[in-house]
């Protein structure tokens, strides 16, 4: 008896103990996590194909130098001449080889920028950390993008987050006279393909000189939703607003030294400016096609921006004098991108409603413009490639007509030839047409610009080194600009005209060399300005930007170090004048700007995620002055911290 129960229970232990073997299999089996991923479309901010990241327009590279503002990563582009008013916050006029920024399209996401009272925008008010790449757009292809943009478009893409963990990103930045440079910004998944962001910046400093203080802040947020990856939809909006003081530049007549801190003495230590801006935007993109480069992109946006501009009476006096501006755009844009084999097809269209409110110089008005374009790139060979585009376009009841087309031939790998002409126009501004001023003076009734731009050259690239160099022909037909007839202040200071055709031509080149653990890159543009057939020195006939560095990780890749030298040369040109309160820039006939050549000395080290920036500005003091009369910074040293970390 004993034996049978105790063969029962042995046999009944085994039992268990393959039901506990069984158990323990499944439900391993039942618990092994499933990975999902999660859905991501990128690049929906681009108009292009996204740029290199060897290019200095990329994050990859201004993230590893002292970049402080968008200014500091465009000025490395052949043609691009920004003048500077040595302490941050002024919109600076910027160029692109002697255009003017009223003709250069700036959009961020593809959503226009531009201000619609002047069509220009202030660099300072778009923060780096928000920067993933900036495309240069143009030829033939800008006719695409750019509402009433011969100088070509710089579209600004933002950087894109897509992760269930939170990312944070802090900088600090700290340069003489105060100045301080703080960004906060903070993104994660907050559901299923839904990436919430947040952003704040401020940047104060206290100015070189007296009545030029500055202090601005910026907020910055999106949404982002994901359903999967052939569709995304996005809403964001971004805020931004400074006061700055309007010194009107240092009287060389009551100043012993331009560049002496002390004891120069400022035109205007009374007036000043407090202006801001709203922007909202909601965009999609989608490849309802099933191909990624078929995209369908969409975006509704819309604008609010104040400028106040006062002359204070005085300590704890009220203004003498003040004029409050108030401006508005919304508007809609649509792109639609075709591929076959060997073609691609862009057509698009924009509509655009510009307003504007009564005050001191402008009455009540509004404007609208639209436009629609279409653009082919065909493959017509494995050593031919051909593109033409169309653009029409209306401002009020202005109407005009673009086209441009160009070929890229590639003779050997890596070596190619290339051509292209473009026929474009820039329409009157709103301050152009209607701005009322007692030191304003309108020569007749104002008409469109009109472009006829030819450039040929060659590129070169191998594994080690890239270059360009193109030769450009630039004639305007009516070109609109402000000229000084007198001093600033006095009776008829300045006068808006279309002027006698307007001729520039040069060379552009750019050049980047990677040896070792070395690379050196620079580009240098040749330009003659000619106006009524007269050579004239409105912009430097040479300018040029680059650097030498030495970059190399040590202790296992823990430290990435990068010293570098760079410079600026610019010969001497004839600088222009700043007129404050209506926030233009004339062309003026006297004041010649002396030729420079300055260096700066700067390394980057990257420990873990933190990147530490050390820079001694104008080591050798050159004196330096790109308007008259605002000296650029002497010998300066600055400090940076930009920390990125996940957790």
């Amino acid at each position: 008896m004993s034996v049978v129960l105790f063969a029962a229970f042995s046999t009944l232990a085994a039992q268990d103990q393959n039901l506990q073997d069984t158990l323990r299999i499944q439900t391993a089996d039942s618990l092994k996590p499933v990975l999902r991923r999660q859905p991501f479309m990128p690049d929906i901010g681009t108009f292009s194909v996204p740029s290199d990241t060897m290019s200095p327009l990329h994050r990859n590279q201004f993230q590893h130098s002292d970049a402080l503002y968008a200014g500091d990563v465009l000025r490395q582009v052949p043609g691009v001449l920004i003048r500077e008013f040595g302490g941050p916050g002024q919109a600076e006029p910027l160029s692109i080889a002697g255009v003017a920024n009223n003709g250069i399209s700036l959009a961020l996401d593809g959503r226009p920028l531009n201000d619609p009272v002047r069509h220009g925008y202030n660099l300072y008010d778009i923060p780096m950390e928000y920067v993933e790449q900036i495309e240069r757009i143009d030829g033939p292809r800008s006719l695409l993008y750019g509402a009433s943009a011969p100088g070509g478009v710089l579209n600004i893409v933002s950087r894109q987050y897509n992760s269930n963990h939170p990312r944070t990103k802090l900088r600090f930045f700290q340069g003489a006279f105060e100045h301080i440079l703080t960004d906060g910004m903070f993104a994660q998944n907050v559901s299923r393909g839904l990436n919430a962001l947040v952003g704040i910046q401020r940047h104060v400093t206290d100015g070189r000189f007296t009545n030029t203080a500055y202090d601005s802040w910026n907020v910055r947020t999106r949404l982002r939703y994901d359903p999967s990856d052939q569709l995304s939809a996005w809403i964001s909006e971004g805020y931004t607003k400074s006061t700055i003081g309007l010194n009107s530049g240092v009287d060389p007549g009551r100043s012993p030294s331009l560049y002496d801190d002390l004891t120069a003495v400022v035109k205007d230590d009374r007036s000043y400016q407090i202006s801001s801006r709203h922007d909202l935007t909601i965009g999609f993109v989608g490849t309802f096609l099933g191909d990624s480069t078929t995209r369908t992109n969409a975006i509704l946006y819309y604008s609010a921006l104040e400028r106040e501009y006062s002359v204070g009476g005085g300590p704890g006096a009220p203004p003498q004098f003040s004029d409050l501006q108030e401006s508005s755009y919304w508007g809609f844009r649509l792109n639609q991108n075709l591929r076959w084999s060997i073609a691609t097809l862009v057509v698009g269209a924009q509509v655009e409603q510009r307003s504007f409110n009564q005050s001191h110089f402008l009455p009540t008005g509004n404007e609208q413009y639209s436009s629609a374009n279409a653009g082919v790139t065909a493959d017509l060979t494995e050593w031919l490639h051909g593109n033409i585009s169309l653009r029409w376009e209306k401002q009020g009841a202005i109407a005009a007509q673009s086209w441009g087309a160009g070929f890229e031939l590639n003779i050997v790998p890596g070596f190619s030839l290339i051509s292209q002409y473009t026929a474009s126009n820039r329409f009157p501004t709103i301050q152009e047409l209607f701005w009322t001023d007692s030191i304003l003076k309108r020569s007749g009734n104002l008409s469109e610009e009109h472009h006829r731009v030819t450039e040929a050259g060659l590129r070169a690239q191998s594994d080690q080194a890239e270059m360009s160099l193109v030769g450009f022909r630039r004639v305007v037909d009516n070109a609109l600009t402000f000229s000084q007839i007198a001093t600033p202040g006095e009776a008829r200071s300045v006068e808006i005209a279309n002027s006698p055709s307007v001729e520039i031509s040069g060379l552009k080149g750019e050049a980047r060399l990677r040896l070792w653990k070395f690379s050196a890159e620079g580009n240098l543009t040749y330009a003659n300005y000619k106006s009524g057939g007269r050579s004239v020195l409105q912009i430097p006939r040479l300018s040029s930007t680059g650097e030498f560095s030495f970059s190399d990780s040590f202790f296992n890749d823990e430290l990435d170090l990068k010293v570098a030298i760079r410079w600026k040369a610019v010969t001497s040109h004839l600088g222009l004048q700043f007129v404050p309160r209506m926030m233009v820039f004339a062309q003026q006939p006297r004041l010649e700007m002396p030729a420079f050549t300055t260096v700066d000395l700067y390394c980057v080290a990257r420990i873990g995620n933190a990147y530490l920036a050390l820079t001694l500005e104008n080591p050798l003091n050159t004196k330096i002055m790109l308007l008259p009369y605002y000296p650029l910074m002497n010998r300066n040293l600055k400090l940076g911290v930009n920390w990125e970390f996940t957790d």
